[in-house]
Formats: C-alpha cells, structure tokens, sequence
C-alpha cells in the first residue's frame, strides 16, 4: 500500500481535482428532485407554463454539468489508473 501512495505522489493534483468533481456531480444530481418538485408544485399544479419552462432549462444546465463533472473526474482517474499501472508493472 505504501508502495502505490509512493507513485501517487505524482497524481495528488489530480486525484483531489477527481474527488472535488465527484462530489460537484453528487451535489448536481441530488438537486434534480428538489428542482422537479418545484416543477410540479410551482408550474403543473398552478398551470404556469412559464415557471416550467424556467425550471426545466434550470434542471437541464444542472444535468450538464452533472455531466462535465462525470466526465473530468473519469477522464482524471483514468490517467491516473494507467499510470500507476505503468509504474506497478
């Protein structure tokens, strides 16, 4: 174990950026059913097409960057995989 903490020392940038991005995507995706009850509460129950359109494109930039943050933190954790696994062997 201390071997592989050794070869990370190289990568301690990325794995914390990694980690910040994983929890930037968690924090995303666990806004995404508050945001649809206000969908429903705020624009289907009062009939207000306005503040659905208005939370709908909210939940679709919050989706997108859910999504950057997925792929930062894989692209990340891929490099830091394969070069530990370059160094191991």
């Amino acid at each position: 174990m201390t071997k592989i903490l050794r070869y990370l020392e190289k990568y301690w940038i990325a794995v914390i950026l990694a980690i910040i991005f994983i929890f930037a995507q968690t924090m995303f995706d666990l806004n995404l059913p508050k945001l649809m009850s206000q969908i429903i509460d705020n624009g289907v129950l009062k009939n207000d097409t306005t503040a659905i359109w208005k939370t709908g494109g909210i939940m679709l930039l919050v989706t997108l960057l859910s999504a950057t943050a997925t792929i930062l933190a894989s692209y990340l954790l891929a490099r830091v995989g394969s070069g530990l696994a370059k160094k191991c062997s």
